[in-house]
């Protein structure tokens, strides 16, 4: 089976917005279940963000050898580009979902100058397109206050 990383990214997505925020007809008699069938169209959506997340996270970890939230991240986001086409939406998307969780897990750590911050709103925008809500993924973790920053 092809793996989404071997996806065609480019050409029209056909229709307005989201096609699984509508029901789509599988030719089968059947209408499209988010948590049992693939669709193709949408899940190439996530491939490019993955792809530029994966070359930024290899960068960094050129500048941050043996760095382990690094890699943990950039193994999430190598195993949901291994997954195959055929992998239902909701499988796709929960791993989109882990990848922008280990992403903000590094932020939480990281200086601006390491930061992916545009990686996970190119990824959270292209996953919200997977969702059926079509909202965007993962949002941002809520900010800390003061109190929190001074040890109160």
């Amino acid at each position: 089976a092809r793996a989404i990383a071997s996806a065609e990214t480019s050409g029209p997505r056909g229709g307005s917005g989201s096609a699984l925020s509508q029901l789509v007809p599988l030719g089968r008699g059947e209408e499209f279940d988010f948590r049992r069938d693939p669709h193709v169209a949408e899940v190439r959506l996530a491939v490019r963000p993955l792809r530029a997340l994966a070359r930024r996270v290899q960068e960094l970890l050129s500048q941050f050898p043996g760095n382990a939230p690094l890699q943990l991240l950039l193994r999430t986001v190598d195993r949901v580009l291994r997954l195959p086409l055929s992998a239902p939406v909701a499988q796709v998307l929960t791993g989109v979902e882990v990848v922008l969780q280990k992403a903000h897990d590094w932020e939480g750590v990281a200086a601006k100058h390491v930061s992916v911050s545009s990686h996970i709103k190119a990824l959270s925008a292209a996953g919200g397109a997977l969702a059926p809500s079509g909202a965007p993924l993962v949002a941002a973790p809520p900010a800390r206050d003061a109190a929190q920053d001074a040890g109160a």
